[in-house]
Protein backbone atom coordinates (compact mmCIF):
# COMPACT_ATOMS: atom_id res chain seq x y z
CA UNK A 1 0.00 0.00 0.00
CA UNK A 2 1.42 2.96 -0.99
CA UNK A 3 1.94 6.16 2.17
CA UNK A 4 0.03 9.13 2.16
CA UNK A 5 0.99 11.96 4.00
CA UNK A 6 -0.29 14.93 4.96
CA UNK A 7 0.81 17.85 7.04
CA UNK A 8 -1.11 20.00 9.01
CA UNK A 9 0.93 22.97 10.82
CA UNK A 10 -0.63 26.03 12.82
CA UNK A 11 1.31 28.31 15.13
CA UNK A 12 2.06 25.55 17.85
CA UNK A 13 1.45 22.09 16.55
CA UNK A 14 2.42 20.20 13.64
CA UNK A 15 0.69 16.79 12.87
CA UNK A 16 1.65 14.25 10.28
CA UNK A 17 -1.31 11.92 9.26
CA UNK A 18 0.21 8.95 8.09
CA UNK A 19 -1.45 6.38 6.05
CA UNK A 20 0.39 3.01 4.52
CA UNK A 21 3.55 1.34 4.73
CA UNK A 22 6.51 2.40 6.25
CA UNK A 23 9.55 1.35 3.75
CA UNK A 24 13.07 2.99 3.23
CA UNK A 25 11.65 4.95 -0.14
CA UNK A 26 8.70 6.49 2.39
CA UNK A 27 11.13 7.30 5.14
CA UNK A 28 12.96 9.40 2.76
CA UNK A 29 9.51 11.28 1.73
CA UNK A 30 9.02 11.46 5.17
CA UNK A 31 11.94 13.53 5.82
CA UNK A 32 11.56 15.79 2.99
CA UNK A 33 8.33 16.67 4.10
CA UNK A 34 9.70 17.04 7.93
CA UNK A 35 12.57 19.39 7.22
CA UNK A 36 9.24 21.74 5.56
CA UNK A 37 8.90 22.07 9.34
CA UNK A 38 8.91 25.96 10.40
CA UNK A 39 10.76 24.70 13.85
CA UNK A 40 11.13 27.85 15.96
CA UNK A 41 7.01 28.42 16.53
CA UNK A 42 6.18 24.69 17.07
CA UNK A 43 5.71 23.24 20.66
CA UNK A 44 4.81 19.84 19.60
CA UNK A 45 4.87 17.57 16.70
CA UNK A 46 2.25 14.63 16.27
CA UNK A 47 2.64 11.84 14.36
CA UNK A 48 -1.03 10.04 13.56
CA UNK A 49 -0.52 6.35 13.19
CA UNK A 50 -3.86 5.58 12.44
CA UNK A 51 -3.31 4.23 9.05
CA UNK A 52 -0.14 2.81 9.39
CA UNK A 53 -0.37 -0.92 8.48
CA UNK A 54 3.54 -1.62 8.74
CA UNK A 55 7.40 0.08 9.66
CA UNK A 56 10.78 -0.88 8.78
CA UNK A 57 14.00 -0.57 10.17
CA UNK A 58 14.53 2.72 8.44
CA UNK A 59 11.20 4.59 9.33
CA UNK A 60 12.19 3.86 13.00
CA UNK A 61 15.27 5.24 12.49
CA UNK A 62 13.60 8.55 11.03
CA UNK A 63 11.08 8.97 13.66
CA UNK A 64 14.75 8.92 16.10
CA UNK A 65 16.14 11.29 13.90
CA UNK A 66 12.89 13.43 14.45
CA UNK A 67 12.70 12.99 17.81
CA UNK A 68 16.81 14.27 18.27
CA UNK A 69 16.17 17.31 16.07
CA UNK A 70 13.25 18.09 18.10
CA UNK A 71 14.29 17.49 21.22
CA UNK A 72 17.03 19.79 20.84
CA UNK A 73 14.61 22.51 20.28
CA UNK A 74 12.60 21.38 23.44
CA UNK A 75 9.75 20.21 21.28
CA UNK A 76 7.29 17.99 22.19
CA UNK A 77 7.16 14.16 19.97
CA UNK A 78 4.38 12.06 20.28
CA UNK A 79 2.75 8.88 18.30
CA UNK A 80 -0.90 8.54 18.27
CA UNK A 81 -3.72 6.29 17.29
CA UNK A 82 -0.60 3.67 16.86
CA UNK A 83 -2.04 -0.09 16.05
CA UNK A 84 -1.22 -2.15 18.95
CA UNK A 85 1.20 -4.42 16.75
CA UNK A 86 3.69 -1.16 15.94
CA UNK A 87 2.81 -0.03 19.42
CA UNK A 88 4.56 -2.55 21.08
CA UNK A 89 7.21 -3.19 18.84
CA UNK A 90 8.30 0.37 18.85
CA UNK A 91 8.00 -0.01 22.88
CA UNK A 92 9.90 -3.08 23.46
CA UNK A 93 12.74 -1.15 21.49
CA UNK A 94 12.09 1.19 24.60
CA UNK A 95 11.45 4.23 22.21
CA UNK A 96 8.32 5.59 24.60
CA UNK A 97 10.77 6.35 26.95
CA UNK A 98 11.93 8.84 24.71
CA UNK A 99 8.36 9.77 23.15
CA UNK A 100 4.63 8.96 24.05
CA UNK A 101 3.63 6.20 21.72
CA UNK A 102 -0.54 6.38 22.25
Amino acid sequence: MKMTCELKQSDQLAQFIIVGELYEKEAAELKKIFETLKLDCLQQVVFDFGGVTFIGSTAMGTLLIFYRRLAIKNIEMRLVNTPSLIANLLRSLKLDALFPIE
